[in-house]
């Protein structure tokens, strides 16, 4: 007996939920003066050892145009800022020195027009000790200049609300050898 396309849809009906579950996405975002700051991550749930994209994005909620000074080369920062990840009670670090970090970072200074928006990629595998089956909890952490007057500017770091990560072990296959 062949199997029906209705057997099929049963079968999707039945496991589709359960996946949703397993693999969905999270956004998070700080409204603050001018700016809206978000962290997008395309799902929580990952292997360790994969890599973990996640996309920083500022916006301009005004008209004004103001200037963002941003760094790119280093594995943990995504431009604007860092990422501050904790398992538990513990912070997770980065996995190079400063001084490495610092001779890779380039410097940048681009200006970001009224309503207007920059997105900004990193992947947290790369930068960070992420090898442990566990929850990590992340927060993206920006670093804006609030320009007062020309003569008094201060910065303001801006975190996100978190987002938790689970990592598991991979699953190793029982592949026959030739």
């Amino acid at each position: 007996m062949k199997p029906t396309l209705s057997k099929y849809l049963i079968v999707f009906l039945i496991f589709a939920p359960i996946a949703s579950r397993v693999l969905f996405a999270a956004e998070v975002q700080t409204n603050w003066n001018w700016l809206t700051f978000s962290m997008d991550i395309a799902k929580t749930n990952f292997c360790i050892g994969d890599k973990i994209a996640v996309s920083v994005t500022v916006s301009n909620v005004n008209s004004e145009q103001h200037m963002l000074p941003w760094y790119a080369g280093d594995p943990c920062n995504y431009g604007l800022g860092h990422f501050e990840i904790t398992c538990g009670t513990a912070s997770i670090s980065c996995r190079l020195t400063r001084d490495l970090r610092a001779q890779l970072a380039r410097y940048y200074l681009t200006s970001l027009k009224g309503h207007e928006f920059k997105t900004f990629e990193a992947d947290l595998a790369s930068g960070y000790y992420l090898t442990n089956s566990w929850d990590y909890t992340v927060h993206a952490v920006g670093w804006f200049d609030e320009l007062d007057n020309p003569t008094n500017h201060h910065d303001i770091a801006i975190t996100t609300p978190p987002i938790i990560l689970s990592l598991s072990p991979k699953l190793k296959t029982n592949s026959p050898t030739k």
